[in-house]
């Protein structure tokens, strides 16, 4: 009987088994050969209320509208799975393809786990305005906690969606990703406790943002990023599109509280009432003086002064956001840039992110260990902002220097101490390796490095070297 029985169970298709508890998207009707309208209700259905759903039959789905995640949400694709981004009956484009429930109330959401995704934005942008003002990515989370996406693969980024926006976070891990396109990969805006791995990027502009400020429609809550790790990443090369930007982009800012006669420009932030207001307006360098205080509670609003806001965040609370406590590990710059890591301030048409006079925050402890710098890159890090200190571990500095410079707006900057161990560095002639504007002081430490060729000589400039094992020009 039990041998019976058992060659009963191999006869089934192996589809057909599944664990108790475990959603089949099939069951619910999301399938290849279905229109993207019917299968964009179908997984949703599927979604709805969370647990493990999987997606197993081999194919490529269309779907259209904004897949919403539930808390305790598990989602499963098989090999060969592929998902594309597609119109509805209407001709209609969905904001993001998949968010969080709550994102749309700010309300929180936790353990969400994303699997093997193969997902295509088949040319199609976001919808505007976005259902959460500020929040931009095909997958796009907002107050969310415990958030994992493994084995996920977009190739064909477009040029104004981030591919994964996440902002309000805590416990993040994404790995196996493999991202090409226009516009950044992975964008951080205020969150702790994260990790970045195995992960290759080949994006025009930034593989990496951690942007604690940002400009006014690409964020939706102030607050520090810190405590994370990014680890064996590749930035590979693109000799047919180039590049703009930075492997990552650290960006902090600034404010103050607000007083008759302030003059702002477009994004400008001040605190009012208990509540931070934004400044809205066409990017096009106009100055407006404040003299009607922002008090409304939410949205946004034009004064009689003439001035718009818009009411962003009305709890936590602070004056300057930047990053802190990252380690970059096990890094491959393959693409030629002129910088890879940029840590600033913005200050363009579109966006000021440090109002004159604030007091300017302070990154803190930015470590960079294994970075090997495989193309031609001018700097390999530059900071406007304050910085406490900055190490560089058994990397390779080819013809690369360290920048740090100011911003000549009576900024004060105190010691940014720097520390160079097991540095191979490579080169030829007179190059700077480190570098620093003199109205900042710096202090640098050089310990256990290599200098490989005898007709390279190093420089550092403008900056006092308390230690170091290799001959350098001053």
């Amino acid at each position: 009987m039990k041998r019976f029985i058992l060659s009963l169970l191999l006869l089934l298709p192996f589809c057909a088994l599944a664990a108790p508890g475990i959603k089949n998207a099939a069951d619910y009707g999301f399938r290849p050969d279905n229109s993207a309208d019917s299968n964009a209700i179908a997984l949703q259905e599927a979604l709805n209320g969370g647990g493990t759903i999987q997606v197993m039959v081999p194919g490529t789905y269309k779907f259209c509208g904004t897949m919403l995640l539930d808390s305790n949400t598990r989602l499963e694709f098989g090999a060969g799975v592929y998902l594309r981004k597609s119109t509805d009956s209407k001709g209609q484009t969905a904001s993001f393809a998949f968010m969080n429930r709550g994102a749309s109330e700010g309300m929180w959401n936790e353990n969400i786990t994303i699997k093997d995704l193969n997902l295509s934005c088949n040319g199609l942008e976001n919808r505007v305005p976005h259902p959460v003002f500020g929040l931009n990515g095909h997958l796009a989370f907002f107050h969310v906690r415990n958030l994992e996406i493994d084995g996920f693969t977009m190739m064909d980024g477009t040029p104004r969606t981030y591919v994964i926006h996440v902002v309000g976070f805590e416990d993040v891990r994404i790995s196996r990703a493999h991202i090409e396109g226009m516009k950044d990969a992975i964008h951080f805006s205020s969150g702790r406790k994260f990790v970045i791995q195995d992960c290759i990027f080949k994006t025009y502009d930034d593989p990496l943002a951690f942007n604690a400020h940002d400009y006014v429609n690409y964020i939706s809550e102030y607050g520090w990023i810190e405590d994370g790790v990014v680890e064996n990443c590749y930035d590979l090369a693109d000799p047919e599109r180039g590049t703009t930007g930075f492997f990552c982009r650290i960006l902090a800012g600034a404010w103050r509280d607000w007083e008759s006669g302030m003059e702002f420009q477009r994004g400008d932030t001040v605190v009012s009432d208990g509540r931070i207001y934004r400044v809205l307006g066409p990017a096009d360098g106009t100055i407006y003086k404040s003299t009607v205080q922002p008090t409304f509670a939410k949205g946004e609003q034009t004064l009689s002064d003439g001035v718009t806001w818009w009411m962003m965040q009305d709890h936590d609370i602070v004056y300057g956001v930047g990053c802190r406590n990252i380690h970059f590990k096990d890094i491959f710059l393959q693409k030629p840039r002129t910088i890879a890591f940029q840590m600033h301030f913005d200050k363009d048409k579109y966006s000021r992110s440090y109002y004159p006079g604030s007091a300017p925050p302070v990154q803190e402890n930015m470590i960079f260990e294994n970075i090997f710098i495989q193309a031609p890159i001018s700097q390999l890090i530059k900071a406007k902002t304050p910085i406490n200190n900055v190490k560089l571990i058994n990397s390779m500095l080819n013809g690369s220097e360290i920048y740090l410079y100011d911003m000549q707006e009576g900024l004060h900057y105190d010691t940014t101490h720097i520390l160079m161990i097991g540095t191979t560095f490579k080169g030829k002639g007179e190059q700077s390796i480190l570098r620093v504007s003199p109205t900042r002081p710096a202090d640098v430490k050089i310990i256990g490095s290599v200098v490989e060729s005898e007709n390279f000589v190093p420089c550092v400039l403008n900056a006092k070297v308390l230690q170091s094992d290799i001959q350098i020009k001053r």
